[in-house]
């Protein structure tokens, strides 16, 4: 598959994923912690991904071991999710994981139905 492949893929299940939210409630202007999904075979990879994504300050960059032998690494960003900006972001994600050539799994975060208090 190209990478414009990949990249309208991606944009098309981002979107969805926006859609549902949508559906729920969720205020798309409402910052919040987003978390980006990858899968690596193999714990160096994931090691040098979370290295360069923490050294550039991409983001907040972890690794997890997971049962069957891979390695999870789940990179968090405070942000909103209006369609412009997560797609960018989300795009921006594939195309480092093509760089590091580890799985990009795409991203989460909780419904905001509602701004977060203000502390006086």
């Amino acid at each position: 598959m190209t990478m414009f492949d990949l990249l309208y893929e991606t944009a098309a299940s981002d979107t969805d994923l926006l859609q549902r939210n949508d559906v729920l409630g969720d205020i798309f202007s409402i910052v919040r912690e987003v978390d980006f999904d990858f899968l690596s075979p193999t714990r160096e990879q994931a090691q040098d991904f979370v290295e360069f994504v923490n050294g550039k300050s991409y983001g907040r960059a972890e690794v997890q071991e997971m049962q069957d032998g891979k390695f999870r690494v789940l990179v968090f960003i405070h942000m909103p999710i209006t369609q412009h900006v997560i797609l960018s972001v989300s795009g921006f994600m594939l195309c480092l994981s093509r760089l590091f050539r580890i799985d990009y799994k795409g991203w989460g975060s909780l419904v905001q139905k509602s701004e977060p208090a203000k502390d006086n």
